[in-house]
């Protein structure tokens, strides 16, 4: 039978652009999100496990400030079968994502079914600002604060820096 595991959250779209930059920011902005969009589209529609897949993540339509001020939140959730042990190959899966994509903050919540929820942000180091030229993004430097002690982040999450001995 098993049991029930839930990852859930957002990812904060970038919104900025350098004051006398070359396209107007409206224009930026519509083309960020665009991309985005194309990263989130190229997803597949069903994944191996444990699965990071397009139907898992919903986002609003470019162009709608009056539900996306200053950047659209990129919601996911995923009810899943017995994630605890495999929770570190989805956040392999899941910071892949996050390097493919233009973003300020992501929030993961994932509560395991066998031991205490935990919580997970990222956020881009402060000052940084994206600049959109049209194709993936250029490495950015993020802090990780997280809830799991790093024993556990160690144990849950071996292939993540932070996670090794």
């Amino acid at each position: 039978m098993g049991f029930s595991s839930y990852v859930y959250g957002y990812i904060a779209e970038a919104n900025q652009n350098p004051s006398g930059a070359d396209v107007p920011f409206e224009e930026q902005v519509l083309a960020l999100q665009k991309y985005n969009e194309m990263v989130i589209d190229s997803l597949p529609a069903q994944d191996d496990w444990p699965p990071l897949s397009r139907r898992m993540i919903g986002l609003a339509p470019s162009g709608e400030p009056m539900i996306a001020y200053w950047g659209r939140p990129i919601h996911f959730a995923a009810g899943l079968k017995e994630i605890d042990l495999d929770i570190g190959k989805w956040l392999d899966k899941f910071e892949n994502l996050l390097r493919r994509l233009y973003w300020d903050r992501v929030q993961l919540h994932i509560e395991f079914g066998l031991s205490p929820a935990r919580s997970m942000t990222w956020e881009i180091k402060r000052g940084y600002v994206h600049v959109f030229k049209g194709g993936p993004p250029a490495p950015v430097e993020s802090t990780l604060q997280t809830s799991m002690e790093p024993e556990e982040l160690e144990y849950r999450w071996p292939t993540h820096p932070r996670g090794r001995s």
